[in-house]
């Protein structure tokens, strides 16, 4: 099986990327949110750690397709 070309893969990861963003950017408004009205906020500590977690996961990601991409000449 042919592995994916490396630009679109890092296309890909870059799109995830910022996805996963704005998810991030979204959970500290509702921790927010939550502080306002006195709520629990455990899971959504949970959520928002497990997002920082992937976004390091998908970092590191593009971190070794760039590398290919370089070592590629693309």
């Amino acid at each position: 099986m042919d592995r994916p070309n490396p630009l679109e893969e890092l296309a890909r990861i870059d799109e995830k990327i910022r996805l996963c963003e704005q998810r991030l950017e979204e959970q500290r408004e509702r921790l927010a949110s939550m502080d306002a009205g006195g709520r629990n906020r455990e899971d959504s500590e949970h959520l928002h750690a497990n997002l920082v977690a992937s976004l390091h996961a998908l970092e590191g990601l593009r971190d070794v397709i760039r590398k290919e991409v370089r070592d590629a000449g693309l």
